[in-house]
């Protein structure tokens, strides 16, 4: 029986501690509970911060696109206008024309006018209206009396209509004279209109110019990996008539022309003219044939980078034969024959592989 007993008090013992060590370990549980408790709620509020992060930049995402078709409906009506007032100015230039030649026909017909009534009539048009000297009550002179016998000869036989053509005469040229003055009013007129469209065109080319400069001196560090690339107006002071040059200084070399430089390098001044002016006012697409051509592999690594932040603002499709380039494209399209005389196309869709591959 004793040793029954000191068996079953062993067995107790076991048994408390094991009890003690449940409880030690269900203090541990609930304090560990009490903490991913705790971190839970963190988390919730953690997301729920989150969720409210991401409507509000859904919001201003939607804002952004908002305005951005403004903007582009904008621009759309600015080139629908640009166009609209060069047509005008096409047809006032033609208007000025006709009436600057009218004009010219007016002034010969009066001048053909005025010439022949001094011929016929001796009368000068040009000179005010001879005023009468002579005192109304006082005979005239034998002397006068002879002038007037001489000029009455010299009249020859009386038209009795000639004062009749004169007053004709008269009132035409009157006519001539107000089409004169309505002509010299118009083409004022188209002058001033002119003027004014040719102030709102310097302005916009301007406006436009710097921001085709900032952009092209942007790209082009970004493609030449440094350097300094610059536009230059061949006429400042004139706006409707200047040239554009384009100045070039790659990293290593003095700043030159780009009529100087090398053939890849000429192409990488090209493409950031051109995106230059494509980010000024871009376009939902932009295709681009064989622009890599001339490219080396480090130019065509910075080219291939460009297009890919390019891409967040619109669509790029290129058609190419260089590797590199079709690595960086999300869908391939080519043509192949897999019979004698049928080609068919084949689609292939990169997207995910990049992540599958790693």
């Amino acid at each position: 029986r004793r040793q029954k007993l000191t068996s079953l008090k062993g067995d107790v013992e076991v048994l408390d501690e094991e009890i003690a060590q449940r409880q030690r370990r269900e203090t541990e549980i609930g304090k560990r509970l009490e903490q991913l408790t705790g971190e839970i709620d963190a988390l919730y509020h953690t997301l729920k911060e989150e969720e409210e992060r991401l409507s509000t930049l859904k919001g201003k995402i939607e804002t952004a696109e908002l305005t951005l078709r403004r903007d582009r409906e904008g621009l759309r009506v600015l080139e629908e206008e640009k166009a609209k007032v060069f047509r005008q100015i096409k047809a006032m230039r033609e208007e000025i024309a006709e009436k600057k030649l009218a004009l010219s026909k007016q002034e010969m017909a009066i001048e053909s006018l005025v010439t022949e009534v001094q011929t016929r009539f001796q009368v000068n048009l040009r000179e005010s209206s001879p005023s009468v000297k002579a005192d109304a009550g006082a005979p005239p002179s034998e002397e006068e009396i002879k002038d007037l016998e001489k000029k009455l000869d010299a009249l020859g036989e009386i038209n009795f209509m000639a004062v009749k053509e004169f007053d004709e005469l008269q009132e035409r040229l009157i006519f001539l004279q107000r089409q004169k003055a309505d002509l010299l009013e118009a083409i004022q007129t188209l002058t001033e209109t002119i003027q004014r469209i040719n102030r709102a065109t310097s302005s916009r080319f301007k406006e436009t110019y710097d921001k085709v400069q900032g952009y092209f001196s942007e790209l082009f560090e970004k493609l030449f990996g440094g350097g300094r690339g610059e536009l230059r107006l061949t006429d400042p002071k004139n706006y409707r008539e200047t040239g554009i040059e384009i100045f070039a200084h790659p990293p290593g070399k003095r700043f030159q022309a780009i009529r100087l430089l090398s053939g890849g390098e000429k192409a990488l001044v090209a493409i950031a003219f051109l995106f230059a002016m494509f980010l000024t006012r871009p376009s939902p697409f932009c295709v681009l044939d064989e622009v890599d051509a001339p490219l080396d592999e480090g130019n065509i690594g910075r080219f291939n980078k460009l297009i890919v932040e390019m891409s967040a603002l619109s669509q790029f499709i290129i058609i190419t034969h260089n590797k590199n380039t079709m690595a960086f494209a999300d869908t391939l399209l080519g043509v192949t024959m897999e019979q004698p005389g049928v080609s068919k196309i084949v689609s292939v869709s990169l997207e995910g592989l990049e992540d599958e591959t790693t």
